[in-house]
């Protein structure tokens, strides 16, 4: 297993660099899980990080997180834990449980981390970035993005996945933050 901490965005809604800011507290929740990690869309040289952690260029630059997963996946040999670098609140309690749930699964499937929508009985809503994926879900995403297709959602159609319902207790390790105004939201 190998973490792949998603940072090559451009922060456009958010007026500066997302990943200088969040990384770090990302990069902390990860460590006590004693996993090798990767940053992918970056180089060593556009973070200083009191890690170990390996920086790989996007191999898919602009083609967003599905870029980001195949240039992980290539990179290793095992399934990868994907993350944002946007995690503000995320604490490594919420990454046990993912592993956890990833641990209890089959392991040709994704294991895609899903909330329930208020109100709506039976309705979710997708985390695909806070997810394990399988090595299986390289040539699935490689055939998507070579027929022009970006879209998580898309490969989780196209391959399949496990979903596993996050705990109410940890929504809000996961809130991702686009704009200022998201860090004043708890």
């Amino acid at each position: 297993m190998t973490i792949a901490i998603l940072a090559g965005g451009a922060s456009s809604r958010f007026g500066q660099d997302k990943a200088t800011l969040f990384l770090p507290r990302v990069l902390a929740a990860c460590q006590p899980l004693n996993l090798p990690i990767v940053i992918v869309g970056r180089s060593e040289s556009d973070l200083e990080l009191p890690t170990s952690a390996a920086c790989l260029p996007d191999a898919f630059p602009g083609q967003g997180p599905l870029g980001g997963l195949i240039t992980a996946l290539r990179h290793t040999d095992g399934p990868v834990l994907l993350l944002p670098c946007d995690l503000a609140f995320l604490e490594t309690a919420a990454l046990l449980w993912l592993l956890a749930q990833w641990e209890q699964s089959p392991k040709d499937l994704p294991v895609i981390s899903t909330e329930s929508l208020t109100g709506i009985q039976g309705d979710v809503a997708y985390e695909p970035l806070f997810s394990v994926y399988p090595q299986s879900s390289l040539d699935h995403a490689e055939s998507l993005l070579t027929n022009g297709r970006r879209s998580m959602h898309q490969l989780l159609k196209h391959q399949g996945y496990q979903e596993a319902l996050l705990p109410e207790h940890l929504l809000p390790q996961l809130r991702n933050i686009n704009t200022p105004e998201d860090l004043t939201l708890r």
